[in-house]
């Protein structure tokens, strides 16, 4: 299967030999052997890759700040890369056989959960490429989507606490049913806020950031109110003896009726 890398390459390589249409033309379809067919987007390349096997809708480098609205109908893979997209919320209706989403070097700052609702599911996209944006923060719902199996994060300006520990447990730990960590540079992730900068997410856990459960069980409630109470005894029994501490030199006042006085013993004991 190829992966975004070799699509840049086989792209690069062998676009002079490629059968592809005018740029210049506004429609231009998919499959020049296609009878029907929506449009192009307007500065767009929509063209059939012969090395890639695949349907192309190459709309990278156009200056796009927002996503586009006419996808054809049998794209396989779409190429956003190096715009100024800034939000995944509207609508976009792409063919349920766009497998590869290019996203990379965006102005991406919001991935909405409604974007992932209604555009990842039922759908063939395997892979996505959000690397080199804006991004503090993804959606949780990210992680239902389960089909994917490359994904690339780096690049961006993650703000590490404590709302993200699911993120960084997904990081570490989103695998492939061959046991490959999907998040293809998930080591290179790093944190962008100043407490956490420069710290590679996938190394971060809920102790080293010091984020406590939301919600803790009865028994760890119970537990924690016990130690609270113990360690609040101790601290006042250290006070009491702190401040008696020149009365500690017991003296015994009885012993079987005889008279001590003035003996020095090492415990005081008085009866009443």
């Amino acid at each position: 299967m190829y992966t975004i890398l070799d699509f840049w390459l086989i792209k690069m390589a062998t676009k002079p030999f490629i059968e592809e249409p005018d740029p210049l033309l506004s429609l231009c379809f998919l499959n020049p052997f296609a009878v029907t067919g929506v449009p192009c987007e307007k500065s767009c390349l929509c063209y059939y890759n012969q090395h890639l096997k695949a349907n192309l809708f190459d709309c990278s480098d156009t200056k796009l700040n927002h996503l586009p609205t006419n996808v054809q109908n049998g794209t396989n893979w779409m190429d956003l890369h190096g715009n100024s997209i800034s939000s995944l919320c509207q609508t976009m209706k792409f063919d349920k056989g766009v497998t590869l989403l290019n996203l990379s070097s965006n102005n991406l700052q919001q991935i909405c959960p409604e974007f992932i609702d209604s555009r990842l599911p039922n759908t063939e996209l395997t892979q996505v490429d959000l690397s080199q944006n804006k991004l503090q923060y993804l959606p949780k719902k990210i992680m239902e989507a389960n089909h994917l199996t490359k994904i690339w994060l780096t690049g961006n300006d993650f703000f590490c606490d404590c709302s993200m520990l699911w993120m960084i447990e997904w990081v570490a730990n989103f695998t492939s049913p061959s046991g490959e960590n999907v998040i293809q540079d998930h080591k290179k992730i790093m944190c962008a806020n100043e407490e956490m900068a420069g710290l590679p997410i996938y190394q971060l856990n809920r102790v080293s950031m010091g984020c406590f459960p939301e919600r803790m069980s009865s028994w760890e409630i119970a537990l924690l109110a016990i130690t609270g109470i113990l360690v609040i005894a101790v601290a006042i029994l250290i006070v009491i003896i702190f401040k008696k501490r020149e009365e500690i030199k017991f003296r015994l006042l009885r012993d079987k009726g005889e008279n001590l006085q003035g003996k020095e013993a090492d415990v005081l004991i008085s009866y009443r």
